[in-house]
């Protein structure tokens, strides 16, 4: 069971770069490189970020990707929502319709509680704590 995809963790690495030059606009090939990943996947990540408000970009000489808002206000929970969608470690192996038992189901009942308390720590944890 992964936690973290292989586009949330190359997407929150890279924002974690582009937070310690917040005033700066930063080019793809360059990040690609620093971090050694594929232009074009981080492109994508990157155009991904920017569809949800997470970046923005300037194009031609000197353009690239910023942060769209400040590091303190990205939620690791946010970037795992973009590409992973929604935090899901309750969700029941069989469906209502085939167990009755859902709404009584002991582990479920748990996983839900862990669920909240994980949710809870990735909302609460930034792009700029990840910096210190």
């Amino acid at each position: 069971m992964k936690l973290i995809t292989k586009n949330t963790d190359y997407a929150i690495t890279a924002l974690c770069e582009l937070a310690r030059e917040p005033d700066q606009t930063t080019a793809v090939s360059k990040l690609a490189r620093e971090l050694k990943i594929s232009h074009a996947f981080l492109r994508k990540l990157f155009q991904t970020l920017e569809k949800h408000g997470i970046l923005t970009s300037r194009k031609g000489k000197g353009g690239g990707f910023a942060l769209a808002r400040p590091a303190a206000q990205i939620a690791v929970i946010e970037i795992m929502e973009i590409f992973q969608g929604p935090l899901e470690v309750g969700a029941c192996f069989i469906r209502t319709k085939v167990c009755p038992h859902t709404r009584h189901c002991r582990l479920r009942g748990r996983l839900m509680t862990i669920e909240r308390y994980l949710a809870a720590q990735l909302k609460a944890l930034t792009i700029a704590a990840l910096l210190d």
